[in-house]
């Protein structure tokens, strides 16, 4: 009787992990189809809910920017960021951006704008999904293509969310390979993509802080 236990015992202690995997890989995939769904279509106030406190601090530090930044301050800013700031500033009204006071709204109005376009999401799916704790990577797939860096999850408040942070470095090398094949600058790259997207050219209060 007791070798019955010590083997049921045995059993369990190897199983229960791969339960747990299997638990947790289920509901990153949950999470991240509904964060894809609510950009897809339009759902600001449920897509913030799956996005973590990194994400969070990372918009508003690039909130405060849009703010505050002078052309010295801007010029200083990784590729990305410095985009993303040249399209809130020329993209959403002064007055709706001095409205805005939290990292969250600022995450939301880029998908009422479409700052943070459909595209980014459309036809993207998760491959093989590692968990370790409260932390977890997965492939990211673009049909049956796998592209060569991975979705960050942090598990907060027992709900895996993703991180958006930890694609700055990939979305940023590929930003300046798109500047570079374009064979102009940077910044008359991005404003060439922004008059493509409004129809406007960006005007020299781009540069300037709106406080």
């Amino acid at each position: 009787m007791f070798k019955l236990i010590y083997h049921l015992l045995l059993i369990l202690f190897f199983i229960n992990p791969v339960f747990a995997q299997k638990k947790a890989e289920k509901q990153i995939i949950e999470s991240f189809e509904t964060y894809k769904n609510a950009i897809l279509n339009n759902e600001p106030d449920i897509a913030v809910e799956l996005i973590d406190a990194n994400s969070i601090a990372y918009y508003a530090d690039l909130l405060y920017k849009i703010k505050t930044a002078d052309s010295v301050t801007v010029e200083t800013m990784k590729t990305v960021d410095k985009l993303l700031l040249f399209s809130y500033r020329h993209r959403v009204p002064k007055d709706e951006l001095l409205s805005l006071n939290s990292g969250e709204a600022l995450f939301k109005k880029a998908i009422q704008t479409g700052i943070l376009s459909k595209r980014t999401v459309k036809g993207t799916s998760l491959g093989i999904i590692d968990v370790k704790g409260d932390k977890a990577t997965a492939e990211f797939k673009v049909g049956e293509d796998i592209l060569p860096f991975k979705y960050h999850f942090n598990k907060e408040k027992r709900k895996w969310k993703i991180d958006l942070t930890a694609l700055s470095e990939p979305d940023n090398e590929s930003a300046d390979k798109l500047v570079e094949n374009s064979g102009t600058t940077a910044n008359k790259y991005f404003f060439l993509i922004l008059k493509m997207i409004t129809g406007r050219n960006p005007g020299s209060e781009i540069w300037e802080p709106l406080e």
